[in-house]
């Protein structure tokens, strides 16, 4: 019988060694989601027809119970949100990572969802996992425009600094950077509540191509070591800036630029 917690491949592979996806579909209507393309279906019937997979907390605990003690975390969720609003209805999140606890394994987040995520602080404290908000932009009326129906700025921001004030390990991914301007906002904003960044660009739209990736390469990571965070830059980021820089300078910056945090590896 196939897994739901399984291994992903390619680029979703430098977010997480480990994943699992408890819905199908997922209500936030980003317009540059690349799930309904992954899933072969449409934007609008992966926005609009939102489900639980069959039997997923059964075949969590099957596929926890067989991995019990897998120090590597599971990421809630690639192919969809784990606080989309559905979930306020069936908390299948609080749930699998109570099944990951008993099992000894270990979880990270990353929602859009906000405030939503508040409710399950006692979990994620109590296991030691790890509560991680995906944000590009720092102006909600760009926010309301690319990702339609997820969780505000203000919602975004106040759960991450509440996560982190009660001690939860988190984290943010910046990616796919859309406005470089707001990307940098968004680090600057929240500095102080976050562990651990990661940084990506934005791929498949045709505008991506006018913007000055390596200056954003160097502007971001220049703005991380200053506020002395740990961070990753994702792989194509990383590599089209270095077509456009010294090949000196990278030998030299590689292991600085390149960090990635043994926790999160």
């Amino acid at each position: 019988m196939p897994t739901v917690i399984y291994e992903p491949r390619g680029r979703a592979r430098e977010y997480s060694p480990l994943a699992v996806n408890l819905y199908r579909g997922c209500s936030h209507g980003c317009t540059y989601c690349y799930a309904p393309a992954a899933q072969f279906t449409t934007h609008s019937s992966w926005t609009n027809c939102i489900a639980p997979r069959k039997d997923i907390l059964k075949l969590v605990e099957r596929d926890a119970r067989a991995m019990s003690g897998d120090p590597r975390p599971v990421l809630l969720c690639f192919l969809c949100d784990p606080y989309q609003p559905a979930d306020e209805r069936v908390q299948l999140t609080r749930r699998t990572i109570e099944i990951l606890g008993e099992h000894r394994m270990s979880a990270q987040v990353l929602t859009k969802g906000g405030e939503r995520a508040i409710r399950d602080f006692d979990l994620l404290k109590r296991y030691g996992f790890r509560f991680g908000t995906s944000l590009v932009f720092a102006d909600d009326g760009l926010r309301r425009v690319w990702e339609p129906h997820a969780a505000t700025v203000e919602s975004r921001v106040k759960a991450i600094r509440q996560a982190h004030d009660r001690g939860i390990f988190t984290w943010c991914s910046v990616e796919p950077v859309i406005d470089p301007e707001q990307a940098l906002a968004v680090i600057r904003e929240l500095g102080s509540a976050v562990d651990f960044w990661k940084v990506g660009k934005l791929n498949h739209m045709t505008f991506a191509k006018s913007i000055d990736w390596a200056a954003f390469y160097d502007n971001v990571t220049g703005l991380l070591k200053s506020l002395g965070r740990d961070y990753y830059i994702k792989e194509d980021l990383w590599r089209i800036a270095k077509c456009t820089t010294s090949n000196a300078r990278f030998r030299s910056e590689r292991t600085d630029i390149r960090l990635l945090c043994p926790s999160l590896a």
